[in-house]
């Protein structure tokens, strides 16, 4: 697992290394989320990605799922249930980018 403090630092983490999921929070500072998410769709190293938000708004939702998020949970989560949302989305243990905070 690798963890970076926003989202320009994940998205360069992404073009550099292969992930098969990554954590995205729609409010990351320098990049959101769905900035992050979309500049993926152009890479060939694209995981599956989980987006993460307080903000449950339609628009926001509609964003991630233009921008071909896997998955889409509103916060808060608990962290069993997030746990058990990447299990279920990665068949075998994997390389896992998130934000720190």
């Amino acid at each position: 697992m690798v963890a970076v403090p926003d989202g320009a630092a994940a998205l360069k983490k992404l073009k550099e290394d292969k992930f098969d999921l990554a954590l995205l929070d729609v409010w990351m500072p320098k990049k959101n989320g769905l900035e992050v998410l979309s500049a993926l769709k152009k890479s060939s190293k694209k995981p599956k990605v989980i987006v993460m938000t307080s903000d449950d708004t339609p628009e926001t939702l509609l964003s991630a799922i233009r921008e071909e998020a896997y998955q889409y949970v509103a916060k808060p989560i608990e962290p069993k249930s997030l746990l058990t949302l990447v299990r279920e989305t990665l068949a075998k243990t994997s390389k896992i980018l998130c934000r720190s905070k």
